[in-house]
């Protein structure tokens, strides 16, 4: 019987570590979730139900393991003065985003892999596989994902945590992401692990 109870408590325990290994071994990108654009480009209750999806998926994370995007945009202002390059204001994380971390990177084109820091940073993690979440679908967050792909991670999508323009580009752009080998996880993967 003690044998028994002992190999018990060694499969649940070597259970118990395996799933807790299916989150620490992946890297969460979370996507220009920034004031701008959670107030301008998507509805409140839209905007709301992102944060609040992302906040639960980035508590599961080791904080180590979080990496946010800010998205870097300029716009071309021509006067009489002539031409001058200006960057948007209030292009910080939305303060009711959980920040864990100072593992904020910038980039200035849709595809997150195109900053450098970002590349150094998952290299030196020796992580291959990515979770990405934020906004918006159609755009930032597919280019990211099959930019992540191209350089050979495993890249993963959690719907209830990216937000689009509509209900049915959402629809479109996640048949396509899974059309490219993009994985899906739904939120309860990620909250029921620990």
């Amino acid at each position: 019987m003690r044998n028994i109870l002992l190999s018990v408590f060694i499969l649940v325990l070597g259970l118990e570590t395996k799933a807790q290994n299916k989150i620490d071994d992946k890297i969460l990108l979370v996507l220009d979730i920034q004031k701008l654009f959670t107030s301008t480009t998507i509805s409140d209750s839209s905007a709301m139900s992102l944060i609040d999806n992302s906040n639960s998926i980035i508590s599961k994370f080791n904080p180590n393991n979080v990496i946010y995007i800010q998205s870097i945009a300029r716009v071309l202002n021509v006067s009489l003065k002539g031409f001058r390059v200006d960057t948007l204001p209030d292009l910080e994380l939305d303060p009711r985003l959980n920040v864990v971390n100072n593992n904020i990177f910038t980039k200035n084109k849709g595809n997150a892999f195109t900053s450098e820091e970002l590349n150094s940073f998952v290299e030196k993690s020796s992580i291959k596989e990515i979770i990405v979440i934020g906004l918006l679908a159609e755009n930032c967050v597919k280019e990211t994902l099959l930019g992540g792909k191209k350089k050979g991670y495993t890249m993963y999508y959690i719907p209830e945590a990216i937000a689009a323009k509509n209900k049915e580009s959402k629809t479109n752009t996640e048949a396509k992401f899974r059309k490219s080998g993009i994985i899906e996880m739904s939120i309860s993967q990620i909250v029921n692990l620990k």
